[in-house]
């Protein structure tokens, strides 16, 4: 079981390590900035320069309206479905609701992360009693269940920043929770190799 675990440990520590990495380059390396942004539209404007969700809601509803007008108009030409990702009105309507729906998304990853890294946290100190009461390889499957939920549930983000403070809160909690993952696996570690959570039942076994 001893080089089980170790081989089970290096494996976590790489992925954990690279993980929060990752997130430390996306907070403080990666720039948002590009300068094509001198070359944004009124509306890619709008959006990067939205602070959170309540600020796209009014530039929503005024590119809606704009959409609205043009159809009441019949001497408007009717512009095909698949071209009105690239064609105004339409297209600054799409690319608001777009950014809305993505920001939304990130919301929920906030709380899918919360919630399934607690579970792996609760599922490591059930493994750990268990490995030490009852069952070796039981509690060493619990504790594995808990980490493969903590890494994968603070897995990077996408290779690029984004403005926003959904996205900038999905991040620092990314990267929080990542931190504490990595440091928990060192500690759980130290324990092991000094004989702490060693299972008394089972020799070694």
């Amino acid at each position: 079981m001893k080089a089980f675990q170790t081989v089970m440990f290096v494996i976590a520590m790489i992925l954990a390590t690279t993980q929060t990495m990752r997130h430390v380059y996306v907070k403080w390396v990666i720039s948002d900035q590009s300068v094509m942004d001198q070359f944004h539209t009124e509306t890619e404007s709008g959006i990067s320069a939205a602070e959170d969700l309540e600020d796209l809601l009014p530039l929503y509803a005024a590119a809606k309206d704009t959409v609205e007008a043009y159809e009441a108009d019949p001497n408007n030409p009717v512009i095909k479905s698949y071209d009105r990702r690239t064609t105004e009105p339409y297209e600054s309507e799409y690319k608001l609701r777009t950014e809305i729906e993505r920001r939304e998304d990130w919301k929920r990853q906030v709380v899918e992360l919360w919630f399934f890294w607690t579970a792996g946290a609760i599922s490591i100190a059930v493994g750990a009693v268990v490995l030490q009461r009852i069952n070796g390889w039981l509690g060493i499957s619990g504790i594995l269940v808990g980490y493969g939920e903590m890494v994968f549930w603070t897995s990077p983000l996408l290779h690029k920043r984004y403005t926003g403070a959904e996205f900038e809160a999905l991040l620092n909690i990314k990267l929080l929770l990542s931190a504490i993952t990595m440091a928990s696996l060192v500690v759980l570690w130290l324990l092991n190799t000094r004989g702490l959570l060693r299972n008394h039942r089972v020799n070694g076994n």
